[in-house]
């Protein structure tokens, strides 16, 4: 028995609707005039013996890369039907769609695993791991605003766009969302409430506002690009607890709060990660530009899936930009695992992350110093939830 794995066609919509239902909506039905593949979005399917037994949902996104923007798939809605499981389907979704996905190019993939282990064995792995804050009513801090505060319709939800690019580009991995994207990520038909900071906007809160007292207030999206913005944000989440128990939202790794205002009742931790997958080396690798200066390495990468990734490559960067050649076996410096040049190219928790791992095989320690001089630390952050 094999399975089957190619792109959705408009003639798999039963069976590509049948897999989202049975595995995502307890059995419900798909309603007939239901968009199942977005215009920026594209499906895969898995068969065997000619039926629909698993799918998935890519998303066309921009993944912010060391001042740059990388395509990016971000891969959702993976589903396998109950009697098809233990059968190898998820593994084949997985391993073969990679080869489409490199074909469009694609250079890099994302997805919320419901096991990272999973995951791992098609090389996924976690990069820049967000911070999951609850603060209790009674231990938030009390901050003055620094900024107005305005509350938006939802038609002016573009207002926010440049504030969140702005944002965006402190970090590697956020998805420099399409209008698509916007409204999906900001509540669909049921928009999230926007309040804003200053003029013009330095900062904002998205929340669905809860009306049932005394539960916690989950917080969709909280974005500044100034201290004052943060502290305004800290002082408007303050007044949405007057009759909560307590507040939750999400802050990169260098967020101010877990360092400037932690109490002993606080929890910061980390939930529902996300795991990146580079889909193309080469491509990783060109127009990356260095700042400080130039350098030389050869890399070598395994990658079961894809093995023309392997290379070895020599890499040659400056601050104009990044030339990728291929290079000989016995030039190779440094030799790692797809998983880990992934977490090393993504920048957090990056080369030094995986410096003492034994998926990472330095044979020339002046090679990794180049490679950690293109490709520095930089803190990675998603704030999609797909």
């Amino acid at each position: 028995m094999s399975v089957l794995v190619r792109p959705y066609q408009p003639q798999d919509r039963i069976g590509f609707g049948h897999v989202r239902s049975m595995v995502y909506r307890n059995g419900a039905p798909v309603s007939p005039d239901e968009n199942l593949i977005p215009i920026d979005c594209m499906g895969f399917v898995a068969e065997i013996d000619g039926r629909i037994v698993g799918a998935f949902t890519g998303i066309d996104m921009w993944s912010t890369h060391h001042h740059r923007l990388v395509r990016t798939m971000g891969i959702a809605s993976v589903g396998v039907l109950q009697e098809a499981r233990s059968q190898g389907v998820g593994k084949a979704l997985m391993a073969e769609s990679m080869r489409s996905l490199k074909e469009s190019n694609f250079v890099l993939a994302s997805l919320y695993p419901f096991r990272g282990s999973f995951y791992r064995k098609f090389g996924y792995e976690y990069c820049g791991l967000r911070r999951r804050i609850t603060c209790p009513a009674a231990d938030f801090p009390s901050v003055e605003p620094a900024l107005p505060i305005r509350a938006l319709k939802p038609h002016e939800l573009d207002l926010v766009r440049p504030c969140y690019e702005a944002f965006a580009e402190r970090y590697n991995g956020m998805n420099l969302r399409n209008e698509q994207q916007w409204v999906r990520q900001m509540g669909g038909e049921t928009p999230f409430a926007l309040f804003t900071f200053g003029d013009p906007i330095e900062g904002y809160v998205a929340v669905r506002l809860q009306s049932t007292f005394w539960e916690d207030q989950p917080i969709r999206e909280f974005v500044w690009t100034s201290s004052r913005a943060y502290a305004t944000g800290l002082s408007f989440l303050k007044t949405l607890l007057v009759n909560k128990t307590s507040a939750t939202w999400d802050e990169p790794g260098d967020g101010l709060f877990a360092v400037r205002h932690f109490e002993r009742g606080i929890t910061v931790g980390i939930e529902n990660p996300i795991m990146y997958r580079v889909i193309d080396v080469p491509s990783s690798l060109r127009g990356l530009r260095c700042e400080q200066g130039e350098g030389e390495f050869v890399l070598e990468v395994a990658d079961t899936q894809l093995p023309e990734n392997a290379g070895p490559w020599r890499v040659r960067f400056n601050p104009d930009g990044t030339t990728v050649e291929p290079a000989e076996t016995s030039q190779t410096g440094i030799r790692l695992g797809i998983g880990a040049y992934t977490q090393a190219w993504m920048g957090e928790p990056g080369w030094e992350g995986v410096r003492f791992t034994d998926d990472l095989e330095v044979l020339a320690p002046a090679h990794l110093e180049a490679a950690r001089k293109l490709m520095p630390f930089r803190r990675g952050l998603c704030l999609d939830y797909f």
